[in-house]
């Protein structure tokens, strides 16, 4: 808490999935991400290794900065 941030991952299971993925809301749009680093005192976000849906497609994005 000293450094304003918040990080998360997922946890790999016994097979090497990973499970439990980090997922980021932004207004109406949502993330699902490998990794997410938070700063709560911007209130901007680092998030990798993205997936979201948008137009009735999904979108992929190594990385994905929200402000």
């Amino acid at each position: 808490m000293k450094t304003n941030l918040l990080f998360a991952i997922g946890r790999r299971d016994t097979t090497g999935k990973i499970k439990g993925k980090p997922v980021f809301k932004e207004g109406s749009e949502e993330f699902e991400a490998d990794e997410l680093t938070y700063n709560f005192k911007t209130r901007k976000a680092l998030i990798k290794n993205i997936v979201t849906k948008q137009e009735g497609g999904l979108l992929h994005s190594d990385l994905y900065q929200a402000a």
